[in-house]
C-alpha cells in the first residue's frame, strides 16, 4: 500500500526519472525507470512492462524465487538490486499487462520500491519513502529484521 501510494505521490507531482526530462507515469517503461538492472540481453516481453503493470500485478514478473544463480551471490543476503538483476533474467509468466493473468508479486512491489527510492536520491525503500511518510505524519518507520 505504501509503496503504490509512493509511486502515485511521484506521478501527481510530474517527477522526473534522474537524468532526464521524461516525466513518471503511469505508461513509463521499467527499463527506463530501473535502467541499471539490465545485465545482459532481457528476457522475452521485458521490455514491455510499465509501471502499471507491476501496480496492477499483470506484469507477468515471477512470484516465487527458487534456484541457484551464481551471478547473484554466493552468501546471503543479496541485495535488492541484486534481486532485481536476477529477476531481469527469469522468464515472464505471461504477457506484461494481460489482465487474465494476474498475479500476486511482491518482486513487482520491491522493483516499483527501488523505483521510488531512485526517484527520492534515497540509499533505499524506506529513506525513499520519507516524503510520503512525513506527509502521514509517520517518523519513526525503520526496516525489520527477521528473528531467525
Amino acid at each position: 500500500m505504501f509503496t503504490a501510494a509512493a509511486i502515485y505521490q511521484l506521478i501527481d507531482e510530474k517527477a522526473t526519472l534522474p537524468g532526464t526530462s521524461t516525466v513518471l507515469t503511469l505508461d513509463t517503461l521499467l527499463r527506463d525507470a530501473l535502467p541499471d538492472i539490465a545485465n545482459g540481453p532481457a528476457v522475452t516481453n521485458w521490455n514491455l512492462i510499465i509501471i502499471r503493470h507491476l501496480l496492477e500485478m499483470t506484469s507477468g514478473i515471477t512470484s516465487s524465487i527458487l534456484g541457484n544463480d551464481a551471478q547473484i551471490s554466493s552468501t546471503l543476503p543479496i541485495t535488492p538490486f541484486q534481486m532485481a538483476q536476477w529477476l531481469y533474467r527469469q522468464p515472464l509468466n505471461n504477457t506484461p499487462g494481460d489482465a487474465k493473468q494476474a498475479n500476486y508479486s511482491n518482486a513487482g512491489y520491491m522493483l516499483l520500491g527501488l523505483i521510488v527510492a531512485r526517484m527520492r536520491g534515497a540509499a533505499d525503500f524506506i529513506s525513499g519513502l520519507a516524503t510520503l511518510l512525513k506527509g502521514l505524519q509517520i517518523t519513526r518507520a525503520r526496516s525489520a529484521v527477521s528473528a531467525a
